[in-house]
Protein backbone atom coordinates (compact mmCIF):
# COMPACT_ATOMS: atom_id res chain seq x y z
CA UNK A 1 0.00 0.00 0.00
CA UNK A 2 2.81 2.40 0.90
CA UNK A 3 4.74 1.55 -2.26
CA UNK A 4 1.65 2.02 -4.44
CA UNK A 5 1.03 5.41 -2.84
CA UNK A 6 4.62 6.53 -3.53
CA UNK A 7 4.34 5.35 -7.14
CA UNK A 8 1.11 7.34 -7.46
CA UNK A 9 2.93 10.41 -6.06
CA UNK A 10 5.64 9.86 -8.71
CA UNK A 11 8.43 9.51 -6.15
CA UNK A 12 11.73 8.22 -7.53
CA UNK A 13 12.67 4.54 -7.01
CA UNK A 14 15.61 5.65 -4.89
CA UNK A 15 13.31 7.57 -2.54
CA UNK A 16 10.84 4.65 -2.40
CA UNK A 17 13.68 2.30 -1.44
CA UNK A 18 14.87 4.70 1.27
CA UNK A 19 11.39 5.11 2.82
CA UNK A 20 10.55 1.39 2.82
CA UNK A 21 13.96 0.43 4.21
CA UNK A 22 13.61 2.96 7.05
CA UNK A 23 10.07 1.88 7.97
CA UNK A 24 11.06 -1.81 7.87
CA UNK A 25 14.06 -1.14 10.13
CA UNK A 26 12.06 0.59 12.88
CA UNK A 27 9.09 -1.76 12.59
CA UNK A 28 11.45 -4.69 13.19
CA UNK A 29 12.94 -2.91 16.22
CA UNK A 30 9.46 -2.19 17.63
CA UNK A 31 8.46 -5.84 17.25
CA UNK A 32 11.67 -6.97 18.94
CA UNK A 33 10.95 -4.69 21.91
CA UNK A 34 7.36 -6.08 22.04
CA UNK A 35 5.89 -2.65 21.28
CA UNK A 36 3.73 -4.20 18.56
CA UNK A 37 2.17 -7.67 18.43
CA UNK A 38 3.28 -8.52 14.89
CA UNK A 39 5.78 -7.30 12.33
CA UNK A 40 3.85 -6.29 9.19
CA UNK A 41 7.13 -6.31 7.21
CA UNK A 42 7.92 -9.94 8.10
CA UNK A 43 8.69 -11.71 4.83
CA UNK A 44 8.32 -8.49 2.85
CA UNK A 45 11.07 -8.07 0.22
CA UNK A 46 11.77 -4.47 -0.71
CA UNK A 47 13.88 -5.38 -3.73
CA UNK A 48 15.95 -3.07 -5.87
CA UNK A 49 19.37 -2.80 -4.29
CA UNK A 50 20.53 0.77 -3.87
CA UNK A 51 23.37 0.38 -6.38
CA UNK A 52 20.90 -0.52 -9.12
CA UNK A 53 18.60 2.43 -8.58
CA UNK A 54 18.65 5.48 -10.78
CA UNK A 55 20.55 8.57 -9.73
CA UNK A 56 19.05 11.88 -10.72
CA UNK A 57 21.58 14.61 -11.45
CA UNK A 58 21.94 17.93 -13.22
CA UNK A 59 23.87 18.37 -16.45
CA UNK A 60 26.36 21.17 -17.04
CA UNK A 61 23.75 23.03 -19.06
CA UNK A 62 21.17 22.78 -16.25
CA UNK A 63 23.70 24.00 -13.69
CA UNK A 64 24.46 26.99 -15.89
CA UNK A 65 20.75 27.81 -16.07
CA UNK A 66 20.51 27.56 -12.28
CA UNK A 67 23.45 29.95 -11.92
CA UNK A 68 21.62 32.48 -14.07
CA UNK A 69 18.84 32.52 -11.45
CA UNK A 70 21.30 34.15 -9.04
CA UNK A 71 20.60 37.40 -10.88
CA UNK A 72 16.87 37.22 -10.16
CA UNK A 73 14.95 38.38 -7.11
CA UNK A 74 13.98 35.01 -5.65
CA UNK A 75 13.60 36.02 -2.03
CA UNK A 76 15.68 34.94 0.96
CA UNK A 77 14.46 31.35 1.25
CA UNK A 78 14.68 30.33 -2.41
CA UNK A 79 18.00 32.10 -2.89
CA UNK A 80 19.42 30.29 0.12
CA UNK A 81 18.39 26.90 -1.26
CA UNK A 82 19.71 27.78 -4.74
CA UNK A 83 23.11 29.01 -3.52
CA UNK A 84 23.80 26.02 -1.29
CA UNK A 85 22.53 23.51 -3.84
CA UNK A 86 24.87 24.96 -6.47
CA UNK A 87 27.76 24.94 -4.00
CA UNK A 88 27.08 21.27 -3.29
CA UNK A 89 27.07 20.56 -7.04
CA UNK A 90 30.62 21.92 -7.16
CA UNK A 91 31.90 20.36 -3.91
CA UNK A 92 29.81 17.26 -3.18
CA UNK A 93 29.02 18.41 0.37
CA UNK A 94 25.87 17.05 2.00
CA UNK A 95 23.02 19.38 3.01
CA UNK A 96 23.87 18.91 6.71
CA UNK A 97 27.44 20.07 6.02
CA UNK A 98 26.27 22.97 3.86
CA UNK A 99 24.34 24.23 6.89
CA UNK A 100 27.52 24.56 8.94
CA UNK A 101 29.95 25.38 6.14
CA UNK A 102 31.85 28.62 6.71
CA UNK A 103 34.37 29.80 4.08
CA UNK A 104 36.45 31.47 6.81
CA UNK A 105 36.73 28.28 8.87
CA UNK A 106 36.53 25.50 6.30
CA UNK A 107 38.72 26.87 3.51
CA UNK A 108 42.50 26.66 3.71
CA UNK A 109 44.24 27.98 0.62
CA UNK A 110 42.62 26.27 -2.35
CA UNK A 111 41.13 23.41 -0.34
CA UNK A 112 37.92 22.78 1.57
CA UNK A 113 38.71 20.96 4.79
CA UNK A 114 35.77 19.72 6.80
CA UNK A 115 34.77 16.82 9.04
CA UNK A 116 31.46 15.55 7.65
CA UNK A 117 28.60 15.49 10.16
CA UNK A 118 27.62 11.99 9.04
CA UNK A 119 30.95 10.66 10.34
CA UNK A 120 31.73 13.24 13.03
CA UNK A 121 32.23 10.50 15.65
CA UNK A 122 35.33 9.38 13.75
CA UNK A 123 38.17 11.85 14.17
CA UNK A 124 40.13 10.08 11.42
CA UNK A 125 37.70 11.02 8.64
CA UNK A 126 38.20 14.53 7.29
CA UNK A 127 37.34 15.63 3.78
CA UNK A 128 39.94 17.55 1.78
CA UNK A 129 38.37 18.80 -1.45
CA UNK A 130 40.19 20.99 -3.99
CA UNK A 131 38.31 24.29 -4.28
CA UNK A 132 37.32 25.00 -7.88
CA UNK A 133 36.64 28.52 -9.11
CA UNK A 134 32.90 27.97 -9.55
CA UNK A 135 32.53 27.02 -5.87
CA UNK A 136 34.76 29.90 -4.76
CA UNK A 137 32.58 32.42 -6.62
CA UNK A 138 29.60 31.30 -4.51
CA UNK A 139 31.25 31.96 -1.13
CA UNK A 140 30.05 35.59 -0.83
CA UNK A 141 26.51 34.28 -1.37
CA UNK A 142 26.99 31.57 1.26
CA UNK A 143 27.88 34.21 3.84
CA UNK A 144 24.79 36.24 2.98
CA UNK A 145 22.32 33.37 2.56
CA UNK A 146 22.65 30.81 5.36
CA UNK A 147 20.88 27.50 4.82
CA UNK A 148 18.21 27.58 7.53
CA UNK A 149 15.40 26.01 5.51
CA UNK A 150 13.98 22.83 7.05
CA UNK A 151 15.01 19.69 5.21
CA UNK A 152 11.41 18.86 4.29
CA UNK A 153 11.07 22.28 2.68
CA UNK A 154 14.24 21.93 0.58
CA UNK A 155 12.52 19.47 -1.75
CA UNK A 156 9.70 21.92 -2.48
CA UNK A 157 12.19 24.74 -3.09
CA UNK A 158 14.22 22.63 -5.50
CA UNK A 159 11.08 21.56 -7.34
CA UNK A 160 10.22 25.23 -7.81
CA UNK A 161 13.76 26.06 -8.97
CA UNK A 162 13.78 23.17 -11.45
CA UNK A 163 10.47 24.35 -12.89
CA UNK A 164 12.09 27.75 -13.52
CA UNK A 165 14.63 26.12 -15.83
CA UNK A 166 12.12 23.66 -17.35
CA UNK A 167 13.78 20.65 -15.74
CA UNK A 168 11.28 17.86 -14.99
CA UNK A 169 13.69 15.65 -13.01
CA UNK A 170 12.86 14.59 -9.45
CA UNK A 171 15.68 16.56 -7.79
CA UNK A 172 16.41 16.41 -4.07
CA UNK A 173 19.29 18.17 -2.32
CA UNK A 174 21.23 14.91 -2.25
CA UNK A 175 21.19 14.95 -6.05
CA UNK A 176 23.84 17.67 -5.84
CA UNK A 177 26.29 14.97 -4.68
CA UNK A 178 25.27 12.82 -7.65
CA UNK A 179 25.82 15.84 -9.90
CA UNK A 180 29.26 16.50 -8.44
CA UNK A 181 30.35 12.87 -8.74
CA UNK A 182 29.10 12.28 -12.28
CA UNK A 183 30.38 15.58 -13.68
CA UNK A 184 33.76 14.99 -11.99
CA UNK A 185 34.05 11.57 -13.64
CA UNK A 186 32.97 12.99 -17.00
CA UNK A 187 35.81 15.51 -16.69
CA UNK A 188 38.28 12.68 -16.17
CA UNK A 189 38.75 12.59 -12.39
CA UNK A 190 39.84 9.08 -11.27
CA UNK A 191 37.20 7.02 -9.48
CA UNK A 192 39.39 6.63 -6.39
CA UNK A 193 39.84 10.41 -6.13
CA UNK A 194 36.12 11.15 -6.48
CA UNK A 195 35.42 8.51 -3.83
CA UNK A 196 37.80 10.29 -1.47
CA UNK A 197 36.23 13.69 -2.17
CA UNK A 198 32.78 12.29 -1.36
CA UNK A 199 34.01 10.65 1.83
CA UNK A 200 32.95 7.16 0.76
CA UNK A 201 34.46 4.42 2.91
CA UNK A 202 33.97 1.82 0.17
CA UNK A 203 34.91 2.27 -3.49
CA UNK A 204 31.90 0.22 -4.63
CA UNK A 205 29.63 3.05 -3.45
CA UNK A 206 31.30 5.40 -5.94
CA UNK A 207 31.28 2.80 -8.73
CA UNK A 208 27.55 3.43 -9.13
CA UNK A 209 28.43 6.76 -10.73
CA UNK A 210 31.06 5.18 -12.97
CA UNK A 211 28.37 2.93 -14.45
CA UNK A 212 26.18 5.97 -15.15
CA UNK A 213 29.06 7.67 -16.97
CA UNK A 214 29.68 4.49 -18.99
CA UNK A 215 26.01 4.50 -19.97
CA UNK A 216 26.29 8.14 -21.07
CA UNK A 217 29.36 7.33 -23.17
CA UNK A 218 27.46 4.51 -24.90
CA UNK A 219 24.53 6.82 -25.62
CA UNK A 220 26.76 9.48 -27.20
CA UNK A 221 28.68 6.92 -29.25
CA UNK A 222 25.41 5.76 -30.80
CA UNK A 223 25.13 9.22 -32.38
CA UNK A 224 27.72 8.07 -34.92
CA UNK A 225 25.11 5.59 -36.15
CA UNK A 226 22.45 8.29 -36.50
CA UNK A 227 21.64 10.06 -39.76
CA UNK A 228 23.20 13.52 -40.02
CA UNK A 229 19.82 15.26 -40.09
CA UNK A 230 18.97 13.75 -36.69
CA UNK A 231 22.21 14.58 -34.91
CA UNK A 232 21.98 16.75 -31.80
CA UNK A 233 24.79 17.90 -29.51
CA UNK A 234 23.39 18.78 -26.10
CA UNK A 235 26.45 20.20 -24.34
CA UNK A 236 28.54 22.08 -26.86
CA UNK A 237 30.49 24.51 -24.72
CA UNK A 238 32.86 27.31 -25.60
CA UNK A 239 34.03 29.86 -23.04
CA UNK A 240 31.34 28.71 -20.62
CA UNK A 241 28.48 29.17 -23.10
CA UNK A 242 26.18 26.18 -23.50
CA UNK A 243 23.92 25.63 -26.48
CA UNK A 244 22.10 22.93 -28.39
CA UNK A 245 23.17 22.68 -32.02
CA UNK A 246 21.62 20.31 -34.55
CA UNK A 247 23.15 19.30 -37.85
CA UNK A 248 20.38 21.14 -39.71
CA UNK A 249 21.48 24.42 -38.11
CA UNK A 250 25.11 23.87 -39.13
CA UNK A 251 24.96 25.71 -42.44
CA UNK A 252 23.24 28.73 -40.91
CA UNK A 253 25.66 28.95 -38.00
CA UNK A 254 28.67 28.48 -40.24
CA UNK A 255 27.61 31.44 -42.38
CA UNK A 256 26.96 33.64 -39.39
CA UNK A 257 29.79 32.69 -37.05
CA UNK A 258 32.20 30.06 -38.40
CA UNK A 259 33.31 28.45 -41.59
CA UNK A 260 31.97 24.96 -42.14
CA UNK A 261 35.37 23.39 -41.38
CA UNK A 262 35.77 25.44 -38.19
CA UNK A 263 32.31 24.45 -37.00
CA UNK A 264 32.93 20.81 -37.85
CA UNK A 265 36.21 20.80 -35.92
CA UNK A 266 34.51 22.61 -33.03
CA UNK A 267 31.73 20.02 -32.79
CA UNK A 268 34.15 17.09 -32.94
CA UNK A 269 36.38 18.54 -30.25
CA UNK A 270 33.39 19.09 -27.93
CA UNK A 271 31.47 15.90 -28.62
CA UNK A 272 31.07 13.83 -25.48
Amino acid sequence: MIREWMIFKNYSKTYQHHVLTTIKKYTKAAFKEKLIEMNPFDGFVIGGQSDSLEKEWNTESEIQQLKELLNKDLGQRLMSTLVHYLHSCYTGLRAVDERTFDPKENVEGNFIKITPSKTQNSSEIRLVIPLNQSAKELHPYLTKYKLKVKHARLGDDLKELMQMINCDKHITFHCARHTFAINSLIRGAPLEVVSKWLGHTQLKTTQIYARIVESLSTTHMKKWDTKHSDLSFDTVTENGFSAKITYKEKSFLSKKFLTEKELYDFLLSNLR
